[in-house]
């Protein structure tokens, strides 16, 4: 469990526009980015999966969300 918790937590003092409820946009990323680059990072999780189940078949039937994932991408390909 503890392998899910970050190494260091940095913080980081808060500017006084942010804090004072400013409206200003973050420097961030926008927001379609973000929704971009989680897609990309849940296709690529699923392709690894169903290469993890495809060279380990005594895997299958182990864990029933994988197999339904594995499942539908071999239907919508």
């Amino acid at each position: 469990m503890t392998a899910l918790l970050p190494e260091r937590v940095s913080a980081r003092p808060v500017p006084a526009a942010r804090a004072a409820g400013s409206t200003e946009r973050s420097a961030g990323p926008s927001p379609d980015r973000l929704v971009l680059a989680s897609q990309r990072r849940a296709a690529a999780h699923l392709c690894s999966l169903a290469a993890l189940l495809e060279g380990r078949p005594d895997l299958r039937g182990t864990y029933a969300p994988a197999d339904l994932a594995v499942e539908a991408l071999t239907w919508c390909v």
